[in-house]
């Protein structure tokens, strides 16, 4: 006689086979949402040795080796923080409010190519030089 089971024997076992699959992804469950998933480790991509992209596991941030540019962004723009005016000089600038109102020069001279259009501020003077 030899040593494996019978048939019967075999089909008695089945039923326990599928309740066994069962406890085991009843346990890996529970022990995802007690402990929580891992988080991965820092995912970064690189060229010669160069970070082109980073995402930090434990922060999520993001971080980019070069400049990052955008064509269009989502939304009316009131999440953009940090935005870099600096760089214009907005007192060089004369601000037009519209063609059904007057353009203000204030203490500032109109040039159209090699003639200036001037106001003199203290004797309220009008001058083309």
């Amino acid at each position: 006689m030899s040593n494996q089971p019978s048939r019967f024997e075999r089909r008695s076992q089945e039923p326990l086979r599928g309740k066994r699959i069962f406890l085991i992804f009843a346990l890996v469950f529970f022990l995802v949402g007690t402990f929580g998933m891992i988080s991965a480790k820092n995912f970064n991509i690189t060229s010669n040795g160069n970070t082109l992209f980073l995402v930090n596991g434990t922060t999520g941030n993001a971080l980019f080796g070069y400049n990052v540019t955008a064509s269009h962004f989502f939304g009316d723009g009131s999440g953009l923080t940090n935005l870099n005016v600096s760089a214009l000089n907005l007192s060089d600038y004369i601000p037009y409010t519209g063609s059904s109102k007057n353009v203000v020069l204030g203490d500032y001279n109109l040039t159209v190519d090699t003639s200036t259009f001037f106001v003199n501020s203290n004797t309220n003077n009008v001058g083309i030089g």
